[in-house]
């Protein structure tokens, strides 16, 4: 028959493995339950997080009136934790008048939690992780990380030296000439795309029109320019497009030759095609 401190700590291990805390886990190393065997890791978004403690605890069968005896197997650099025992300064624990019988597994463990990212400097009994904190926090953290750091890898009672990991280095995969030419014509190139493109470019009879009003457009260039002017005027007006005013540093650029043919501007050549073909009476 099992006394009253072991049906207590099947209680207490049913309700930790029921609310399933994070960063908490325990197990009974004794088939009394008496010992137990802990891990806790630090709080998120604090400076212990990704850090892991191992804790004993062992109960006595007057539990759960009386605290358990609980120690640090990893003794963190803290204020509040005895860096020769491991004891934590935890009030309930320590003095027997202020423990509750209230006070489960689940407890316990969740205070020793708490208590690493709560330090309480003010009366420690570890009096030199305390005056760091105070005096120089940077190097309290830094002292932190390297009394908890994980231990080098072992391989033949050899103790392998530590090896800081390789920077990510991108890889350049060698590409033959013929290749890169391949690709990059199709992609790099400085000719029109299709959708730039003029289609009137490619109708014959519209650039034998064009030149034969080129024609015109030299030999009574008055008169072209008063035409077009005036057409230019009533295209603006149908589309609703103010017209705006033309600075008078404005370059003028040459009448394009079939070798820069293609540059024309669409709507230049639209408007010449309309006014011209309407204006036959020029003499060629």
């Amino acid at each position: 028959m099992h006394c009253r401190a072991h049906l207590l700590l099947e209680r207490d291990y049913e309700e930790l493995m029921e609310n399933n805390y994070t960063g908490i886990t325990a197990f009974p190393v004794s088939e009394d339950l008496m010992k137990w065997e802990a891990e806790i890791e630090g709080l998120q978004d604090t400076i212990w997080q990704g850090l892991f403690f191992q804790v004993s605890i062992q109960f006595t069968t007057e539990y759960n009136l009386v605290p358990p005896d609980v120690k640090f197997k990893t003794i963190p650099f803290h204020p509040n934790v005895d860096r020769i025992t491991g004891r934590p300064c935890i009030d309930f624990l320590d003095d027997p008048q202020q423990w509750n019988v209230n006070y489960t597994l689940s407890s316990i463990l969740l205070s020793l939690q708490v208590m690493l990212s709560n330090p309480v400097p003010e009366n420690p009994v570890n009096v030199e992780a305390a005056q760091m904190l105070r005096t120089n926090e940077a190097m309290y953290h830094i002292a932190i990380f390297n009394l908890v750091k994980p231990p080098l890898p072992v391989k033949d009672d050899v103790l392998e030296p530590f090896v800081e990991p390789q920077k990510f280095v991108r890889s350049v995969k060698a590409v033959p000439f013929s290749e890169y030419l391949e690709t990059w014509s199709a992609i790099g190139t400085s000719r029109s795309t299709e959708s730039c493109r003029n289609p009137l470019l490619h109708d014959l009879n519209f650039i034998r029109k064009y030149y034969k009003w080129l024609r015109l457009d030299l030999r009574h260039p008055k008169e072209w320019h008063f035409k077009y002017a005036a057409a230019m005027s009533r295209l603006l007006r149908e589309n609703k497009t103010p017209l705006q005013p033309t600075s008078p540093s404005t370059k003028i650029t040459p009448h394009p030759t079939p070798g820069n043919f293609s540059s024309v501007c669409l709507f230049c050549l639209v408007c010449r095609s309309k006014i011209l073909a309407n204006n036959t009476n020029l003499d060629v």
